[in-house]
């Protein structure tokens, strides 16, 4: 069964996430985090008011980690939660110049 949230591209692991925490903090799967790091892929995480693209060690810096319980509660998932920091798109701003 695949995940339709969670998409791997050429660049980026796309990760879609629909209704953050509050404001941009959201939390994500360690095994997404792991993934990155393995393939040195960035995270590409949408949210709705914007996408924001951060590496796995900038997401970790300053990540809460949680442990919740799902459907197998002999074995909790892993959570790390962060604020996504979104680029400016100065492209926009290029062309009222």
């Amino acid at each position: 069964m695949t995940n339709p949230n969670y998409k791997i591209t050429d660049n980026y692991i796309e990760i879609t996430i629909f209704k953050p925490l509050y404001g941009n903090f959201c939390y994500i799967r360690d095994s997404y985090i792991r993934e990155s790091k393995r393939t040195g892929k960035k995270l590409k995480i949408k949210l709705p008011n914007g996408t924001g693209i951060m590496s796995a060690d900038e997401w970790m810096d300053g990540a809460k980690r949680i442990e919740k319980v799902f459907k197998i509660p002999e074995k909790p998932m892993v959570l790390y939660g962060n604020d996504v920091i979104f680029k400016e798109d100065n492209s926009y701003q290029d062309k009222l110049l």
